[in-house]
């Protein structure tokens, strides 16, 4: 992972991230299933602790990697642990391969119920659109919760390929 230099106004740092592999456990519903999502979400991070055992090759122990994909009409959640590569998936998880992506990345603060995240997403999407990044909407986003830290995460929101201009490899 490469972070370049930003100007200290901006509240986020914009990242290359390999491709990476995530397997976990996934909750698909209509993108206004609101009410859905905060019921369910918390329970496929319940989940995932108890059957986190069964994952082989995971990266980095403790460490979980929400993938969302959230701006079309099916809202995909899939809490996961980042793994070495896709060579088996236990039964009832899934296994998804993100391909290499410029990110931009904010630590939020605070809740990480849906809507909580939904509006830090949206406020990051208005501040990068600001400063001439052009978020992906159609690319999976990402939230990395460290173990132990259950007020924090990092949120990344992919970025358009035009984007990548100015990014130190």
């Amino acid at each position: 992972m490469t972070d370049s230099i930003q100007p200290a106004a901006d509240p986020f740092r914009r990242v290359l991230r390999p491709e990476i592999h995530i397997v976990g456990i996934e909750f698909q519903a209509p993108f206004t299933a609101v009410y859905m999502a905060k019921v369910m979400i918390p329970r496929l991070w319940s989940e995932l602790e108890r059957r986190r055992h069964e994952i082989v090759r995971q990266k980095q122990a403790g460490n979980s990697t929400g993938v969302t994909l959230s701006r079309s009409k099916i809202y995909r959640y899939v809490a996961g642990v980042e793994v070495s590569h896709l060579h088996e998936i236990p039964q009832g998880m899934v296994g998804l391969t993100l391909p290499a992506c410029e990110y931009a990345v904010y630590t939020h603060q605070g809740g990480s119920d849906r809507a909580e995240t939904d509006q830090t997403f949206l406020w990051l999407a208005e501040k990068l659109r600001q400063r001439g990044l052009e978020p992906n909407m159609t690319a999976y986003s990402l939230e990395s919760r460290h173990s132990g830290d259950a007020q924090s995460m990092d949120i990344y929101i992919p970025l358009l390929d035009n984007a990548a201009e100015g990014v130190s490899p």
